[in-house]
């Protein structure tokens, strides 16, 4: 006794043992002491105590009766522990349980707690809460270029920076990641959460000093409001994650309200992505194809392999309609994998049969680019279907591009080496320098359909296609203009020698046995589809 608490046996005997819990005499402890007695009965309590010197410590207090011979109750015999070593790691345990390790602010599990407590004070109160979701704009960029312990210390400091933005009595957590989340209550009206989210994206705004250096980061918020966005914690977390996407996928820095509509868009894709998974199975995709012209020659040089999905239930679906779902489930491997050894046996057919060897163009995604064994599988597809490398070109975006120039180099020098054309799709939409582009072996330059619309009529538009032709023959490479459709853009490309085209004037994509038949008509036409073939619809220019 004397070497835990510190005080000797003339200062403890006859005393209360009361008097080592000082003031601190509402300890549920002490009830649990005091019951035991009153019943006769043995009983154990952890108090909180403090030794003659002030510190505290925990004792742990086990009490049992002790009776004379006749059964009578005389006196209570009690040891005391110091457990304040147990306690001090279990508490720690309890923290780590609940906070995050490299923040120090509240984890997934303590932040769910606490929503559904105050969910249950705010519907005594007929209250409104707000639950914010907070991801931090191209963090990745950070770790990429700083490296992991770097980021780190950002996100430490991001969540100092947080927790001096939001009120005392809210909840501030990280989800994961650069993923953080506000739980705010007792708000008098909605609107209040609209302010605490402007604090939010003024202090992140701020730049952060990284040793020698000062960075700018931006967020995206989400916002659900209780009881109208939902009535428990994982439908108001969802939602202000799905707000928070919304306003990501616009371009970030901003903040965005949970709306039914995202809830019904959010099921869309949802459903989507789980029928994705059986597509590949159930061979639903198709692909159609687009007829390209020559425009000096006015023949058919080839086609642009164009995947559908014949949906079992919603019927031919578009890209648009389900290529953003395979992009977020990392499915364009399989798929873009799909539509190259596909497209490339439909071009061998076509040789086969005796037609001339037309230009097979197959698009290729950021994700297949990424993978760093695009050459190889391209090779594969070339061998298992006996194609001439010669009538394979590969279509790849700026953005894809342009994502890592080094790497894009070298995996396109490889492609290149296989006697396959190269393609830059959607030029001028994109972020590609021209202080780059004569490093990369492409042989066609695709003009956006976003410049050739009405070039005829729109002299700014017309300005920048010249520019484009002129800069692309200057390099080498052939121009293909997309998505014409008035004799208009086609005299004006015709006039300016861009070399091919496609589009609605000449024919919408085709299932392979249609397109054999258009692409001739095409040719015998001779007049750059003017004068659509009777009953035939696919000839016609698009409203």
């Amino acid at each position: 006794f004397t070497e835990i608490s510190g005080y000797t046996a003339q200062e403890a005997i006859g005393r209360s043992g009361r008097f080592l819990v000082g003031a601190e005499l509402d300890q549920p402890g002490l009830d649990t002491i005091r019951n035991a007695l009153r019943r006769g009965q043995p009983g154990i309590a952890n108090l909180r105590c403090y030794k003659r010197d002030g510190s505290l410590f925990w004792n742990e207090v086990r009490i049992a009766p002790a009776h004379d011979e006749q059964g009578q109750l005389t006196h209570f015999v009690s040891i005391m522990s110091d457990i304040t070593e147990r306690v001090t790691q279990a508490e720690a345990l309890e923290h780590m349980s609940t906070h995050d390790r490299l923040t120090g602010l509240v984890n997934r599990a303590l932040l769910d707690d606490r929503i559904d407590r105050e969910i249950a004070s705010a519907s005594r109160r007929n209250a409104n809460l707000a639950v914010m979701v907070i991801d931090i704009d191209r963090f990745m960029a950070v770790n990429d270029a700083l490296g992991n312990a770097a980021g780190d210390v950002v996100l430490r400091a991001i969540g100092e920076r947080l927790s001096g933005a939001v009120r005392g009595e809210d909840t501030l957590a990280r989800l994961g990641d650069d993923e953080f989340a506000v739980l705010t209550g007792n708000l008098r009206q909605p609107d209040d959460a609209m302010r605490a989210t402007a604090q939010v994206l003024e202090c992140l705004g701020r730049a952060f000093s990284l040793e020698d250096k000062e960075l700018f980061l931006t967020a995206s918020v989400g916002v659900a409001i209780y009881p109208k966005d939902g009535r428990d914690g994982d439908t108001l977390l969802r939602n202000a994650r799905l707000a928070m996407q919304r306003i990501k996928h616009s371009g970030g820095n901003g903040f965005r309200c949970f709306s039914d509509d995202m809830d019904s868009r959010s099921h869309h894709l949802l459903t989507i992505q789980t029928d994705l998974r059986h597509a590949l199975l159930r061979s639903e995709f198709v692909l159609h194809y687009q007829p390209r012209i020559d425009l000096l020659s006015g023949k058919a040089t080839g086609a642009e392999a164009l995947v559908r999905w014949q949906h079992p239930t919603r019927g031919l679906l578009q890209p648009a309609d389900f290529i953003p779902a395979a992009e977020n489930l990392r499915m364009m491997d399989e798929i873009g994998g799909w539509v190259l050894r596909r497209a490339c046996r439909q071009a061998a057919k076509w040789q086969r049969s005796g037609d001339r060897g037309w230009r097979i163009s197959v698009n290729i995604s950021a994700q297949q680019l990424r993978d760093g064994d695009l050459a190889r599988r391209i090779g594969s597809a070339l061998n298992e279907s006996d194609l001439d490398p010669s009538c394979l070109e590969i279509e790849l975006t700026e953005s894809a591009v342009m994502h890592d120039i080094e790497q894009a180099a070298a995996i396109l020098s490889e492609i290149r080496a296989l006697g396959v054309s190269l393609a830059l799709d959607d030029f001028g939409t994109g972020y590609a320098s021209l202080s780059y582009l004569h490093r990369l072996p492409f042989d066609y330059l695709k003009i956006d359909r976003s410049f050739v619309m009405k070039l005829d009529h729109d002299p700014s538009r017309a300005s920048l296609t010249l520019a484009i032709l002129a800069m692309a023959h200057s390099l080498g490479m052939r121009t293909i203009a997309e998505g014409v459709e008035t004799e208009g853009e086609l005299s004006f490309l015709r006039t300016h020698l861009c070399d091919e085209a496609q589009g609605f004037l000449f024919a919408r994509p085709l299932p392979a046995d249609d397109f054999v038949e258009v692409a001739r008509r095409i040719e015998d036409e001779q007049t750059f589809g003017t004068q659509p073939l009777e009953g035939d619809s696919t000839l016609k220019p698009s409203p």
